[in-house]
């Protein structure tokens, strides 16, 4: 902060301001809302909900209009809020009222910023930090001119809005790519995805199916018994359960393995090449193929291995499974009363279109071809999120050193206005300890001494 821009000072954050809200009891209040931590997004500043103060016990601090909300429990969620209405908020933030130095919006920004997140983050450790006013009120913060300060925040407010609807439309990709990969899959299994394929190499008509009727074997994984906790050693056979099948592939945990005396016992519970893995729990059509590198895994009391004939191809019963047909049967036909499990029975049973493994070649094909577009799409939208969220930090860094808005060389200095201030208190404190001096200086009213005769 050593080259501000001109008419910028720095200040503590106790000449601005300071914690003076008083506590208050919910059941005084009812006809006003509560804040708690949880209803304020994290890094955004914005506001998710609320409940009526009615709805709590505990004592809560009392804000007005254009107080900030500092959240002091955990300061690496960066919660803070900027408060347009009056209401009472958790004890778990500190409130600091607007003055005539500084604008709230500003001073909520750039409590929200980077660098005073790093700042208070370091102050503490634990499981649950918690800053005090203690030890951030004297913390240096670059202070523009008054009005400098609103046109700063109208700017910011402006992009942050801008960058909000940035953000709204993205977070739409990851859906609609979900429901375009179901559909795609739909469109394959239903056999609409082939039909001009079809039409043109006079291919077999698809036979209706179960998976039981289709498949050498469906061996669901080890009961509890088997497999202990104590089992699970580190850097051993991987065991596959629902939590490892992601996308449609096997990924494995490094934790969540076993040891050669214990793979011996549950050897009929290894993977082979081509095996489905399927997960009994959970989301259900979860699964994924085997290939030569998870051949020799375990499959865990999670999950289930579903060896089909040569009739049906892999990768084209994977895609089967997790159609959203097969899922809606799935979801319809589990059981269970703290979790849905799947049994031999449900699988066995559920429908299954085959067609000829010829088309089956054409349908992975072609799946794996849209997919592909669709991956490309995803991937650009991963990297379009990370430059958007990168941009509340940018913008707010620049905003910081005077970059954001252009300077008013008719504002008056920060400088000046924080010796304006620091006057007037001097006044007011030299009034209170006159007036407390003067009290002081009165003489006492002497005692009445009774008299008695002798």
């Amino acid at each position: 902060m050593s080259e501000l821009p001109l008419g910028w000072t720095t200040a503590l954050l106790v000449d601005l301001t300071a914690p003076t809200r008083p506590r208050r009891n919910p059941a005084d209040f009812p006809q006003l809302t509560y804040i708690g931590m949880e209803h304020i997004e994290s890094g955004s500043r914005r506001l998710l909900s609320t409940i009526p103060a009615s709805e709590m016990k505990s004592s809560a601090f009392h804000f007005h209009p254009g107080d900030v909300l500092y959240g002091r429990l955990r300061p690496y969620l960066n919660k803070v809020f900027y408060a347009t209405f009056e209401g009472l908020c958790s004890s778990e933030f500190i409130v600091l009222p607007q003055s005539e130095a500084h604008d709230s919006r500003f001073l909520a920004m750039y409590l929200s910023t980077d660098g005073f997140v790093e700042f208070a983050n370091q102050l503490n450790k634990g499981d649950r930090p918690r800053v005090s006013w203690d030890q951030i009120s004297d913390h240096n913060i670059p202070l523009p001119p008054r009005h400098e300060q609103e046109r700063i925040a109208d700017g910011i407010e402006i992009l942050s809005d801008r960058i909000g609807e940035c953000q709204q439309r993205l977070e739409r990709i990851p859906i609609l790519l979900k429901r375009f990969r179901q559909s795609i899959l739909a469109a394959a299994c239903s056999g609409k995805l082939t039909e001009n394929w079809r039409a043109t190499c006079s291919a077999d008509e698809w036979s209706e199916e179960t998976v039981g009727t289709t498949t050498r074997e469906i061996r669901t994984g080890p009961f509890g018994s088997a497999l202990h906790k104590s089992d699970y050693i580190t850097g051993g056979i991987p065991v596959i359960n629902p939590m490892h099948l992601v996308d449609g592939r096997i990924i494995s945990s490094s934790n969540v393995t076993i040891g050669k005396v214990t793979l011996q016992r549950l050897k009929e519970y290894s993977l082979r090449l081509g095996d489905i893995v399927i997960a009994r729990r959970g989301e259900m059509g979860r699964c994924a193929v085997t290939t030569i590198v998870e051949s020799g895994w375990i499959c865990g009391t999670g999950s289930a291995i579903v060896r089909f004939k040569s009739q049906v191809v892999p990768e084209f019963a994977q895609m089967q499974i997790s159609s959203p047909e097969s899922r809606a049967y799935l979801i319809g036909e589990s059981n269970g009363t703290t979790m849905d499990n799947l049994n031999q029975r449900i699988f066995a049973a559920m429908p299954f279109q085959v067609p000829s493994v010829k088309e089956q070649h054409e349908i992975i094909k072609r799946v794996e071809h849209l997919f592909a577009l669709a991956d490309q799409i995803e991937a650009r939208y991963q990297r379009a999120k990370a430059h958007v969220d990168k941009l509340t930090p940018a913008i707010l860094a620049k905003a910081f050193r005077g970059e954001l808005v252009p300077q008013d060389p008719n504002d008056e200095p920060a400088e000046k206005l924080l010796e304006r201030i620091r006057a007037a208190r001097g006044v007011k404190q030299e009034s209170k300890a006159a007036s407390k001096e003067g009290k002081s200086a009165r003489p006492k009213p002497r005692k009445k001494i009774a008299l008695t005769k002798k």
